[in-house]
C-alpha cells in the first residue's frame, strides 16, 4: 500500500513517488523556493529527479508492475528509493539535468 509522509510523497496521478521540498531542505539544506522562481518549477524538478529514477529502475525489465508493487510495498524498497531520488536531486542542483543537453555524450568523455 503506497503511503505518503513529509520527506516522499505518492502521486496518484503517475503511481510514483515524489521527493518534497522539505527532505532536501532538512537533510542536505537545499532550499528550490530560493533557488526557482516559483512553486510550479520546484514541483517540475522534483518530478523530473522521481522520472529519471523510476526510469532508470525500469531499464533493467520489462516488468515495471513488479518492480513498482516491490517500492510501493516494503518499507526497505521505499528507503532505497528515497535515498536514489535525493542523491539524484543533489546531482541534479549542482549539475543540471544533462538528459536535456544538446551536446552529445562525447563532448563530456573528452574531460576524462
Amino acid at each position: 500500500m503506497a503511503y505518503s509522509d513529509d520527506y516522499m510523497i505518492f502521486n496518484e496521478k503517475t503511481k510514483r513517488y515524489v521527493l518534497t521540498e522539505k527532505c532536501l531542505f532538512e537533510q542536505y539544506g537545499i532550499n528550490l523556493s530560493e533557488r526557482l522562481d516559483n512553486e510550479n518549477q520546484v514541483q517540475a524538478v522534483l518530478m523530473q529527479v522521481s522520472n529519471q529514477v523510476y526510469n532508470y529502475i525500469h531499464s533493467f525489465t520489462v516488468k515495471n508492475n513488479v518492480q513498482d508493487y516491490i517500492l510501493h510495498n516494503f518499507d526497505s524498497a521505499r528507503d532505497i528509493l528515497r535515498r536514489a531520488m535525493e542523491q539524484q536531486a543533489i546531482y541534479y542542483c549542482y549539475n543540471g539535468d544533462l538528459s536535456k543537453s544538446l551536446d552529445s555524450i562525447s563532448t563530456y568523455n573528452n574531460f576524462r
